[in-house]
């Protein structure tokens, strides 16, 4: 099994093909996951350029002015889940505070739940044109490398094709996050206060990219915490509530939290970061009920029949509701 902090090479995977070194390398890829919560890839098709300027217009869009980033607020209600979210709107493990902002947008044609982008303000350098225009191609960029992973799991599991099947309308989202620096102090109680409470995510995967690490922890099989330590051009990969619901408890959504640093709680503050998150979702109208091709030989199925909207709404209710 491949250590969970070290960047697993992706192109191995992508180059043996069809042969037993290939099913190992899943084997090591998929079961890391399982057990760890998470693993770090590298060399999966997304350049080092693409991810450096995402970063660099994440800060700028986060460094705007309250009042314009209000102008793109995520609604009060649950959905859709679109626009910038302050800090303390959500709630997540638990009712404690929440030290983070964000900001969430989906496909660039979505009649359902459009985009809410940014407007332009005097005197800033931020220009919303061009913000829209990188993160409507980082979406796409994603999207490709999503399909890599989907299709090794699609090996893994004997499903080909089955999986980009059920995503194939590109109803998928990306969350781009800050977190202030904190006094340690504030987050001494974590029922009180966290910068991002224990949970997992609704999806199938989550792609998460993080610009510096520390502070990122996945609870193991034994139900321990550790800490995941990335580049900034490494990604992390983990399994959602959708891929665990599928194959009926084979394969385990990767409970996490943001912490802070190791390396940092015995300083006053906690330091800032940022982190990007893809969020692999299947069509809307597809079931995340267990489904047979999925399961183990001679499994019962654990998980009632809903669509993928109807679970993302009652997820959506418990964050915002």
């Amino acid at each position: 099994m491949a250590d969970s902090r070290v960047a697993l090479d992706f192109t191995r995977i992508r180059n043996e093909i069809h042969n037993e070194t290939q099913l190992a390398l899943l084997e090591d890829f998929v079961q890391t996951i399982n057990t760890q919560g998470a693993v770090v890839i590298k060399n999966v098709g997304l350049d080092d350029d693409t991810i450096q300027q995402a970063f660099s217009w994440t800060r700028l869009l986060f460094d705007l002015d309250g009042s314009t980033k209000e102008g793109c607020q995520h609604p009060a209600e649950p959905l859709p889940h679109r626009g910038y979210s302050a800090i303390g709107q959500e709630r997540s493990g638990g009712n404690a505070f929440n030290y983070k902002e964000s900001f969430d947008f989906g496909p660039a044609h979505d009649n359902l739940y459009p985009n809410i982008w940014p407007q332009q303000t005097p005197h800033s350098n931020f220009c919303p044109s061009e913000f829209r225009a990188f993160m409507e191609r980082l979406f796409l960029n994603l999207h490709d490398v999503q399909l890599t992973i989907l299709k090794a799991l699609e090996e893994y599991l004997v499903v080909k094709g089955r999986l980009c099947a059920m995503h194939n309308l590109m109803q998928n989202e990306i969350r781009l996050l800050h977190y202030p620096s904190v006094p340690n102090a504030v987050l001494s109680n974590p029922k009180k206060a966290v910068r991002f409470g224990e949970h997992t995510d609704f999806g199938t995967i989550t792609i998460l990219l993080q610009n510096q690490p520390g502070g990122l922890q996945f609870q193991n099989y034994a139900g321990e915490w550790h800490e995941i330590n990335s580049s900034p051009t490494d990604l992390v990969i983990l399994f959602g509530d959708t891929l665990q619901r599928w194959t009926n408890d084979r394969l385990w959504a990767g409970k996490h939290r943001v912490v802070s640093p190791i390396a940092r709680q015995d300083e006053l503050e906690t330091g800032e970061r940022y982190s990007i998150a893809y969020f692999c979702k299947p069509n809307r109208d597809q079931s995340v009920g267990s489904l047979p091709e999925f399961m183990a030989h001679g499994d019962s199925t654990r998980y009632e029949d809903l669509t993928a909207e109807e679970y993302n709404q009652r997820q959506m209710r418990n964050l915002y509701g």
